[in-house]
């Protein structure tokens, strides 16, 4: 009798099946349905934990010059996790007052513009 048929196979304790995204809001930024978005929108490849946080533009010219060497700010910065096996895709990090003003210059709602950076920092 084959396996199968004697009991059910085990999965292998690998990463999730599906994205799971934490969002942290940043003083009234409208960022409600943000991460069930990107849990759909994201490549079916894209399996595991990942936080999504929005912050002033002068934390992330911070971060920028701290981890890229670059002492300005930036609409994304996407740091992947560290650890092999660890089911965290790792962190994105939003500037809104520089997605804020992309959304006005793009002529979109500022939603749109933090989908599209989300989006584009997981694609990273």
């Amino acid at each position: 009798m084959p396996r199968s048929e004697t009991r059910p196979r085990r999965r292998a304790a690998t990463r999730p099946s599906r994205l799971v995204v934490e969002v942290v809001p940043f003083r009234g930024i409208p960022a409600r349905g943000l991460g069930a978005w990107l849990s759909r929108s994201a490549p079916r490849t894209a399996a595991g934990d990942v936080c999504v946080a929005l912050v002033s533009d002068a934390r992330i010219r911070a971060l920028n010059r701290q981890y890229r060497d670059a002492d300005k700010s930036t609409d994304v910065l996407s740091f992947p996790s560290g650890a092999g096996g660890d089911p965290s895709l790792g962190d994105i990090v939003i500037a809104t007052g520089v997605a804020r003003r992309q959304a006005a210059a793009a002529r979109h709602a500022l939603s749109t513009e933090l989908k599209v950076l989300a989006l584009h920092g997981l694609l990273h």
